[in-house]
């Protein structure tokens, strides 16, 4: 039987269902909805990604900023690599020290 709904039975149990005028359930209808806001709120930030991105790539960013967040992350690199070394170092020279005793 279908009308405005559809009835079934499993066991003793009759389950109806309504259906709008396209034949979707309410339910179909709230995940069609929150598959949409998802998709659009992706392309949203998509958007947003391309234009950062592009207005990098363009030279909206000046060089002078360009060059001093290079400089700032060789930098940082420059201190990294001597703490790696400094460690290096302060190891070896404690297994000397165990080796010698």
């Amino acid at each position: 039987m279908r009308g405005d709904g559809v009835d079934t039975h499993r066991g003793d149990i009759k389950i109806e269902v309504q259906y709008n005028k396209k034949g979707r359930s309410p339910k179909t209808r709230e995940r069609t909805m929150r598959k949409t806001t998802k998709v659009r709120a992706l392309l949203v930030v998509l958007a947003v990604i391309v234009l950062v991105v592009s207005a990098a790539g363009c030279g909206i960013v000046s060089n002078q900023t360009k060059q001093d967040a290079r400089k700032k992350v060789e930098a940082k690199a420059k201190q990294a690599e001597q703490k790696v070394k400094q460690k290096v170092e302060a190891k070896g020279q404690q297994a000397k020290r165990e080796i010698k005793k």
